[in-house]
């Protein structure tokens, strides 16, 4: 359980830095916007969405492995529930942490779930931008 709760730490940290760069990404677009007679190719509006199209996908994708860990990190908790029934007087306490864990996993899966569905409303508004750049 331990990996798995440092899994999980790797792939929020994962997550907020992912953000922090589509926030970056986000502002120079603008700039670049605000800029519409610059050149150079590499600081271009269609670049800029590209990049963010690109960091937009990165979350997916990391949220999707916090949400792998999540149900892992679930069946585990239920197999260390089982286990402590059967040790029954003994393994009460452990019963409570497993109840515990199980419900973190939950609240980190309905926490990805949010994190897609921000995912698909940036994912199309970044497709809305490009078309009214093209």
């Amino acid at each position: 359980m331990k990996d798995l709760a440092a899994q999980s730490g790797e792939a929020t940290k994962g997550i907020y830095q992912a953000a922090a760069e589509i926030s970056d990404q986000v502002r120079n677009l603008l700039v670049s916007l605000k800029n519409e007679t610059q050149t150079d190719p590499g600081t271009s509006v269609d670049d800029q969405i590209i990049a963010l199209v690109t960091g937009i996908e990165k979350i997916g994708a990391i949220s999707q492995r916090i949400d792998g860990i999540a149900s892992e990190t679930n069946m585990l908790a239920l197999n260390a529930t089982i286990e402590a029934n059967r040790a029954g007087d003994k393994g009460r306490g452990f019963a409570v942490v497993a109840g515990e864990v199980k419900v973190l996993a939950s609240q980190t899966s309905q926490a990805t779930q949010q994190i897609n569905a921000l995912v698909e409303k940036l994912n199309a508004l970044a497709q809305r931008m490009a078309e009214m750049v093209t």
